[in-house]
């Protein structure tokens, strides 16, 4: 019971983590009032949130998965059904790694996207303001 509730309460810890991450790179993206890039070789690299974006919302889907099937293994054990609690154990498990696996993969892409976003092109480091369009 201890391990379902850890396992619980790390998926959802990571589904916040990841809903946060997603809004703040959706709002890097559309907002107006940050430096950007200033070179379009630069900017390519906010194509790499596109993978990354895909991965954290895997990530919140299998978080998901992870808290419906706690509740699933809560009735199933309580009617006393040993087979369908270990079955309901083993997918949690895999879908907590799973969970954990598209997380660690949207990091990287989020760290080459802002490494690329930083550091790449010919004009290293060139930021600038972006205009209001109104």
């Amino acid at each position: 019971m201890q391990a379902i509730a850890a396992i619980t309460d790390n998926a959802s810890l990571h589904v916040t983590w990841a809903l946060t991450v997603l809004g703040g790179t959706l709002l890097t993206v559309v907002g107006t009032s940050h430096l950007s890039p200033g070179s379009v070789a630069m900017r390519l690299g906010y194509l790499l949130l596109l993978p990354a974006w895909v991965l954290l919302g895997a990530s919140i889907y299998f978080g998901d998965r992870v808290l419906r099937n706690a509740i699933a293994w809560q009735i199933a054990k309580a009617s006393g059904n040993d087979v369908t609690t270990g079955k309901i154990f083993t997918e949690i498990n895999r879908d907590f790694g799973a969970q954990m696996d598209m997380l660690t993969w949207a990091g990287g892409c989020l760290v080459s996207s802002c490494s690329s976003i930083c550091f790449g092109g010919s004009s290293c480091g060139s930021l600038k303001r972006k205009k209001d369009e109104s």
